[in-house]
């Protein structure tokens, strides 16, 4: 059986935890709405804001079980981020990891688009959108 994911990160294609969806299905790109995302560093995370959020873009994958799994340990499943089933803006269902820790002091990525920050430095560009 396969399992639709929604990733917003690392996870994307030419970002450094691509490897882990190496043989998952690409099915496109998508968007999440109403959430907002905090940059942790090397790696977003978000939360649900249903007045304030923003939409976040990603990309859908079709994922088996195993690999499943490998997310849920890269991702702290369920104490860091927590995987939820929740509807994309194209209507499709999706597992998405929601970060669950503190978020407030974090550094909001205001245009909701990761942007790897290794890419950043390599080419002397800036996390675009950061507040």
């Amino acid at each position: 059986m396969l399992h639709p994911v929604f990733v917003y990160g690392s996870l994307k294609k030419g970002f450094h935890n691509q490897n882990f969806l190496q043989t998952a299905t690409f099915v496109g790109e998508e968007k999440l709405l109403d959430y907002k995302m905090y940059s942790l560093g090397n790696f977003p995370g978000i939360i649900y804001a249903p007045q304030t959020g923003k939409n976040i873009q990603g990309e859908l994958y079709l994922c088996n079980t195993t690999i499943i799994r490998a997310l849920d340990r890269l991702e702290g499943h369920p104490n860091f981020y927590e995987r939820a089933f929740l509807t994309l803006a194209s209507g499709r269902k999706a597992w998405v990891y929601i970060y669950k820790l503190d978020w407030e002091s974090l550094p909001l990525v205001e245009s909701g688009v990761w942007v790897e920050p290794n890419y950043s430095r390599k080419f002397g560009n800036e996390q675009k959108g950061i507040a």
